[in-house]
């Protein structure tokens, strides 16, 4: 599926009812867990599960779900995370990178998790999401290691720029 991730956010603590309410009414959702080992002041410990990342869940609507959420009484507070350009969309791998380190009990570790970078064709469209370029356009050249060579337009003409490979995302045009 092609559909990007939109991240949402909610209460914390409330992001699995908020995940059940989604499948519920048919609005595709990934919530990441993790489970955390707790000892108390009387030295006795158990296990609790938590949302991976508290107070956000994915969540890929298709072309039919708006109308579903728009009509749902979820009696949650959830609201897109938007930085003011709408949604945030997160690109498959993110998620998928996710996903792949999920183990056979559907959890998710700290220290297991790893980025799996995206590839980019030479000449592709990128958008810079962070630094000071943040919201610029830039065209992909090559790899090197943990950086990505990219062409910025800068001073009327264009300037081959190393950036972060977390500094980048493609830009869907």
């Amino acid at each position: 599926m092609n559909i990007p991730w939109l991240l949402a956010q909610t209460i914390t603590g409330k992001e699995a009812k908020l995940d059940k309410a989604l499948q519920r009414i048919g609005v595709e959702s990934y919530l990441p867990k993790t489970r955390r080992r707790i000892t108390d002041c009387n030295e006795h410990s158990y296990h609790t599960d938590r949302a991976f990342f508290p107070g956000y869940i994915f969540v890929r609507p298709d072309n039919y779900s708006g109308a579903r959420l728009r009509s749902a009484d979820l009696t949650l507070k959830c609201w897109w995370v938007d930085f003011g350009e709408g949604p945030v969309s997160i690109p498959n791998f993110y998620v998928e990178g996710i996903q792949a380190r999920q183990d056979e009990h559907g959890y998710v570790y700290p220290d297991e998790v790893t980025v799996i970078h995206e590839s980019y064709a030479k000449g592709q469209q990128l958008r810079i999401t962070s630094g000071s370029a943040t919201g610029l356009d830039a065209l992909f050249v090559r790899d090197e290691d943990e950086r990505v060579i990219v062409l910025l337009q800068m001073f009327g003409r264009m300037i081959e720029t190393p950036l972060e490979r977390g500094q980048v995302t493609a830009a869907y045009v």
